[in-house]
């Protein structure tokens, strides 16, 4: 009975009906459930259909059953691995191991169950003793010790098993394209360049690897033989999307505009539903001044992918030099609602709002045109231009003063920061406009100007360490040394007494 149960389940497993081949198992476990070898192959099965978390309680019983079987082991520490328990994988291959010592498959998988948990140089150890153990001509082995090392940061070793494996698959052109790409990965441009021509002279048939030549040589400027690289692979297969999108951008990058458009076109058929195909398409147009023609095509971006920002901001542009202010300030809007603090797309709002059909005395305008000067500053606080003219439209805004005369100050105008402290002085006197004052007359080097302004800083905010530090500056620059060091002294005793306040 018991070949009986072997011959039925095999034959089902030779055509292909595996879940037959599990119920004869099923129905010989019910009538012998002591038979190992009947748990054990279940759970191969399983395994096979996806069941491994099923699998591994037929494993388990099969190494209860006969624990001294090292395969048991090794296929029930699989089993667990697919189910993503790492830490009992580690003690069933380990115990496995325990049981045949000699057998390198089971140092490999050991590795890679530590790999997976998260103990790399355990991962690394076992690996390599797989290699020591009989697995010294695996060139996919080396390349994942390479691999693991690299991304242990030690470059220098894995790129020594890197090329180890190189040498055991010399003939091999996809592991020569593998190694180009972990090359560019790491910025290694140039010797990329040579491993994929050397995957081309294995195997000139294959366009992924003119692909790939092709992505190098356009990283490292060389366009033109990028171009060549790609139109070669396109030669090759002229349905890969990727490819012509590349070949459109690399031309884009040449100013081809119109050979670069085809190239979008083609690339858009082959991946209609690609966002940035249609985006780098509509910026090809936008080049060409071609507005409405962009203006579709940025939409089709735009519904593909509506949380782009640089797409929603060249539609807006489009829009605009279309005269179409009210659709191009949509586009800005919902552009700023991505990213509010992009200095680009609030200056191209800006501008459609201070264009001649919306005038910029418009009340209508007015709120708008504030905000967009207040979100370029906040992006770029040393912006002059900007502030002058958000004081333009907010005269009275001392706030705006205190910061315009602070970004004067970082760009070394220190007469015009003194000026702008000193209308503040005028309508709203304050420490931070007397110590901007101070610091804008240090700036210029008069001293005795600067020392007034500080002490007139320190009228309004004794507890400055700051007013007190600048103070001592002035102070030792024109010579009352004395003096300095008191106010440094009170500067590091109220700086003390902060610290302590925030601790």
């Amino acid at each position: 009975m018991t070949v009986s149960y072997f011959h039925l389940a095999n034959q089902f497993v030779q055509e292909g009906n595996l879940g037959e081949a599990i119920a004869i198992y099923r129905k010989a476990i019910e009538d012998h459930p002591n038979v190992h070898l009947y748990q054990h192959n279940l759970g191969k099965l399983l395994v096979q259909t996806g069941a491994s978390e099923e699998a591994i309680v037929n494993y388990d019983q099969s190494c209860k059953m006969n624990p001294k079987s090292a395969w048991y082991h090794y296929d029930y520490g699989i089993a667990l691995v697919e189910v993503k328990q790492y830490a009992k994988s580690i003690l069933v291959l380990q115990e496995a191991i325990a049981l045949e010592p000699n057998i390198p498959e089971f140092y490999k998988s050991l590795g890679e169950a530590f790999w997976q948990a998260g103990q790399t140089n355990e991962a690394i150890d076992y690996l390599k003793k797989a290699i020591d153990q009989g697995f010294s001509n695996s060139s996919q082995l080396y390349q994942q010790i390479g691999n693991i090392l690299l991304e242990q940061g030690q470059v220098e070793e894995g790129f020594y098993y890197w090329r180890k494996a190189l040498e055991l698959n010399s003939n091999s052109s996809e592991i020569y394209v593998q190694f180009g790409e972990l090359l560019q990965t790491r910025n290694e441009i140039a010797e990329a360049i040579d491993v994929y021509h050397k995957a081309i002279k294995l195997n000139p048939y294959a366009y992924w690897s003119q692909y790939k030549l092709g992505t190098a040589l356009a990283a490292c400027g060389q366009l033109q033989e990028a171009v060549i690289a790609y139109q070669k692979a396109i030669e090759l297969e002229s349905g890969s999307a990727i490819v012509h999108h590349y070949l459109g951008h690399t031309l884009s990058l040449l100013q081809r505009w119109e050979e670069a458009i085809i190239c979008y076109q083609k690339a858009a058929e082959l991946a209609p539903n690609s966002a940035v195909v249609y985006q780098h398409w509509g910026d090809a147009l936008m080049s060409l001044g071609r507005w409405n023609e962009a203006v579709g095509i940025y939409r089709k971006s735009v519904e593909l992918e509506p949380h782009s920002l640089e797409v929603q901001d060249h539609l807006g542009f489009v829009l605009a030099q279309l005269g179409q202010s009210e659709e191009a300030i949509a586009a800005y809007v919902k552009a700023l609602a991505i990213d509010p603090n992009s200095e680009v797309v609030n200056f191209h709002l800006l501008e459609v709002l201070q264009s001649s059909n919306l005038s910029v005395s418009s009340n209508k305008n007015l709120p708008e045109i504030e905000q967009c000067y207040r979100r370029i500053i906040a992006c770029n606080p040393n912006h002059l231009e900007v502030y002058r003219k958000l004081l333009e439209l907010q005269p009275n805004d001392l706030d705006v003063y205190l910061q315009y005369g602070q970004a004067l100050i970082n760009q070394h105008q220190w007469q015009d920061a003194i000026s702008t402290y000193q209308i503040v002085i005028q309508r709203q006197p304050s420490a931070q406009a007397y110590q901007g004052l101070g610091d804008a007359w240090q700036g210029k080097a008069i001293f005795d100007q600067a020392i007034q302004a500080y002490q007139k800083a320190l009228e309004f905010n004794s507890e400055c360490s700051l007013i007190y530090n600048n103070l001592g500056d002035a102070l030792a620059k024109f010579g009352q040394i004395k003096e300095a060091s008191v106010c440094y002294r009170r500067a590091l005793e109220l700086a003390a007494k902060q610290h302590t306040l925030v601790v």
